[in-house]
């Protein structure tokens, strides 16, 4: 995107200037230093706060601009723009979130308490005082919908004050213009007085500043736009305000449209006045109707039937739902004002990457461990679905986490009252180690892992399957000069990032781990400042704008749920820059939930390179994450087992038929050579094959 941006400022002359740029916060130090490479006298500024909270604040931000600083406020950079400080090519570059972030809201209601009687068996009366809450305008009381009784209206409390932004909803008589009679009458109407306030926290959006300054800002660019896709979401309304309060906007993106219709609805509402004046704010479903793959289903059970009074017809609910597709009808709103590009078009040319699976066998005590409490918690699901999400996440992250004992421990919310939620616990299991409790960190070693006699079991190992293929594999990668990131998918309650590192160290090499307390603007810096032989974090904290070209080895050691969270995070190291192979593994223990999950991120991604080439976006690509973890879970309770060699070798001709690519095989990025690799799990040599 980067690479393109003189162009375009080019075209659009002095009129483009100043420019705001809007972004994922650990990709505004490297716009801000993209901008000061390939634009030449440009100035640039990182807005940090969009206002200082006071004028100390303002004063050491004045202070360090002097001293050649780069962060200062929104007003700052407007007062130093039109005083002439930043001359003619002036960048702002801000993160979303501060572009989004406001003072929030408080509730603003009246509460008194208040007597009421009643009266017990006839013989006397007592008296029961209750909090009530009132509106601060009419006097009303305040009432909210009943979750238990749909329908109907219970008293509010605080706590349902403070999960939203209310208004009141009483019946109050109000003066209004009646146009037959032609003067003031008094009607029944809502009163709609804000029950809330804003809190004391003295600072403002970025995007609310911008309206005392309409039309300052000559160009709005929005880096990574698919993350305003939602209609519902403060990042998307800061970035309706912000293109709508500047000269001109350019959107950037690598995934604008998600799989279903509605993911470009909101994009192209708040960037195109043709959207505005055919759809209404809340017209997603109306567009999903003209552009979208609806499909209508019927509850056919009995318990949700309704019989009509009078005719005696029985009635079915029904629900639609939006699947993958989309109508080229919709090309009518992005022809004229999008433009599709990719490195090829740039001139770029990347060296050749390629995926592979690496199917481990369970040892036998992890396996009897594993296939007995899967068998457990899924038949618990069949009796409760809300145990659910337990299983699925149980069944993925046991087999990873089975150097430790776990509790397995459901936390149902049996009731609700605004924030305030009623849980349930139920206990499930409660798995011991599959391997040696022996195996410790000692500090006189320096950390290491090492043996304690006291607590060692000859008859268990001491790395689970996946560890001592990961330990060979890391080594045998570092001799061939060639640094590996190592992506986990839990780092809380299963946190397995420290395990992996004293493994990773004990077989020899040097070992980093980026956690989410390195804030996200500082990440990619964080990494050049810690060059290891290993690197292990979250996919999801480097999943886009993070270069990583240093390493050219991808572990996937957990799989993630979604197909362009695993994609964009294997892209990290396949970018310009990067002058050796690329590898992506996913090492998995076999007939596990772990297999089923990569298989079916795996068929997206084959999809998706079949339909896109290098891209992931399109009908095949789940818009959430829900649509992988319903078909994840049918697939593991109807059995579905998933051949990852055949799905791997797929894209080179399967079993020597004719490829998946013909019509393709002429374009030297879609010829790969992949293996699949069965790896002993006492035998550390077969991961050198790779």
């Amino acid at each position: 995107a980067a690479a393109a941006l003189p162009e375009v400022l080019r075209a659009m002359g002095v009129n483009a200037y100043p420019v705001l740029i809007a972004c994922p916060a650990h990709l505004v130090e490297h716009w801000a230093r993209e901008i000061k490479e390939i634009v030449p006298m440009a100035q640039t500024r990182i807005i940090t706060p969009a206002v200082h909270r006071s004028r100390e604040n303002a004063r050491k931000s004045r202070q360090s601009l002097n001293k050649g600083g780069t962060d200062c406020s929104v007003l700052q950079f407007i007062e130093d723009y039109e005083r002439g400080a930043l001359g003619e090519k002036a960048f702002a570059v801000i993160s979303y979130e501060m572009l989004k972030l406001g003072p929030g809201h408080e509730p603003a209601a009246t509460g008194r308490v208040e007597g009421q009687r009643e009266w017990i068996d006839g013989i006397g009366h007592v008296r029961r005082r209750e909090y009530l809450l009132r509106c601060p305008d009419c006097g009303g009381e305040v009432r909210v919908q009943d979750d238990d009784d749909r329908g109907a209206l219970r008293l509010a409390t605080w706590d349902d004050l403070e999960a939203e932004a209310r208004f009141c909803e009483a019946k109050v008589e109000r003066p209004t213009w009646s146009a037959e009679g032609g003067k003031m009458v008094w009607r029944e109407r809502e009163c709609g007085a804000a029950l809330c306030s804003e809190t004391h926290f003295r600072r403002q959006a970025a995007c609310d500043v911008l309206k005392r300054f309409r039309d300052f800002f000559g160009l709005f660019i929005a880096d990574e736009v698919h993350k305003a896709k939602a209609g519902d979401t403060d990042i998307g309304a800061a970035f309706g305000k912000a293109a709508n309060l500047c000269r001109m906007s350019l959107a950037l993106t690598g995934t604008l449209f998600g799989g279903k219709s509605k993911s470009l609805f909101y994009i192209l509402y708040r960037m195109l006045g043709e959207v505005r004046e055919a759809y209404e704010y809340r017209g997603a479903d109306k567009w999903s109707e003209d552009f979208g793959v609806r499909v209508a289903a019927l509850l056919m059970e009995r318990r949700d039937a309704e019989r009509g009074f009078y005719s005696g017809y029985r009635r079915m609910r029904g629900r639609v739902r939006e699947k993958p597709g989309i109508s080229p009808a919709v090309l009518q709103y992005l022809l004229p004002y999008t433009v599709f590009t990719g490195l090829a078009d740039l001139g770029y040319t990347l060296p050749p990457r390629r995926e592979e699976a690496v199917p481990i066998e369970m040892d036998p005590e992890q396996r009897r461990q594993y296939d007995g409490l899967e068998y457990a918690l899924r038949r618990r699901v069949r009796e409760n679905p809300k145990l659910l999400a337990v299983w699925l996440q149980t069944a993925l992250g046991r087999p990873d986490s089975g150097f430790r004992e776990e509790q397995v421990i459901a936390r149902l919310t049996v009731g609700k009252r605004g924030r305030t939620k009623e849980v349930e616990e139920v206990w499930l299991a409660r798995p011991e180690p599959v391997v040696s409790p022996g195996l410790w960190i000692d500090k006189e070693r320096g950390g290491k892992l090492g043996p304690n006699p006291e607590k060692d079991n000859a008859d268990l190992p001491r790395l689970l399957p996946k560890e001592r293929w990961l330990a060979g594999f890391c080594k045998a990668e570092a001799a061939a000069g060639r640094r590996v990131i190592v992506y986990v998918r839990l780092s809380g309650k299963r946190d397995i990032q420290g395990r992996l590192k004293q493994v990773v160290r004990e077989a020899g090499l040097s070992v980093t781990v980026l956690r989410s307390s390195v804030s996200a603007r500082r990440r990619e810096q964080w990494v050049r400042k810690r060059p290891s032989d290993v690197l292990i974090t979250n996919s999801r904290l480097v999943e886009t704008g993070v270069n990583l070209v240093e390493y050219s080895t991808i572990v996937f050691y957990e799989i993630d749920y979604s197909v362009y969270t695993v994609w964009q995070a294997a892209a990290r190291v396949h970018r310009p820059g990067q002058t050796r192979e690329v590898s992506v593994v996913f090492p998995v223990y076999r007939k596990s939930m772990e297999e089923r999950a990569v298989g079916l991120v795996g068929e997206g991604i084959a999809a998706a390179q079949m339909l896109y080439g290098d891209e992931v976006a399109g009908a095949i690509v789940p818009e959430q994450e829900d649509d992988f973890v319903e078909a994840l879970a049918q697939a593991a309770l109807a059995g579905r087992e998933i051949n990852l060699e055949a799905l791997f070798a797929r894209e080179i001709g399967g079993d020597g038929g004719a490829p998946v690519w013909e019509g393709y095989a002429a374009t030297p990025k879609r010829q790969r050579v992949l293996e699949v690799v069965a790896v002993d799990p006492g035998d550390y040599s077969q991961a050198a094959l790779l």
